[in-house]
């Protein structure tokens, strides 16, 4: 995935905090249009390519579009009190439908990938990208082997776009 450079930055509004849980249970359903924002860090890119080793297993963390703004991934409520205003974060997307899935294992195996709503106390939001091997009957998280992971990362840094541009983390003086 390619960014474009960004003379100017988006301003991000703070002007609402994140939804919150507040007993709220998760929603399993997602639409294949819904957006999946993910924050970012600037060093994440080289050359205007998103790294595929920014993606870490297991269950790499969204904000799902349906209960949030791209900037709630950035917002302390969802950062687990961390703000990531500034500093070199930004926010990439992408949708449900081009999750690359399923990955094929170098023994011919198969796993899948699909989202699932995961909120947290203080952003209802929270999903996780998890891994099930299509031969796997239990509803647990299958851990890909080095294949399928690798392939997945690449694939997963193709479909991302930049929603929000991070700035370069400037020295501090």
């Amino acid at each position: 995935m390619k960014s474009e450079p960004s003379n100017s930055s988006e301003a991000i509004s703070h002007s609402s905090p994140p939804i919150h849980q507040d007993g709220k249970t998760p929603v399993e359903q997602f639409a294949g249009e819904e957006l999946l924002y993910r924050r970012y860090l600037s060093e994440h890119f080289v050359d205007g390519n998103l790294l595929p080793a920014s993606f870490r297993f297991p269950k790499q963390s969204f904000n799902r579009s349906l209960f949030s703004k791209p900037e709630d991934v950035l917002h302390p409520h969802c950062c687990d009190g961390m703000a990531l205003f500034k500093d070199g974060w930004g926010v990439l997307e992408c949708r449900v439908s081009a999750l690359p899935s399923p990955v094929k294992a170098a023994d011919g195996g198969s796993f899948v990938f699909s989202p699932k709503h995961a909120p947290e106390a203080t952003c209802y939001a929270h999903s996780e990208l998890w891994c099930k091997n299509d031969l796997s009957v239990a509803n647990e998280y299958d851990y890909p082997p080095k294949s399928v992971r690798e392939t997945f990362r690449i694939k997963m840094a193709r479909v991302m776009s930049v929603r929000i541009p991070a700035v370069p983390n400037q020295e501090k003086k």
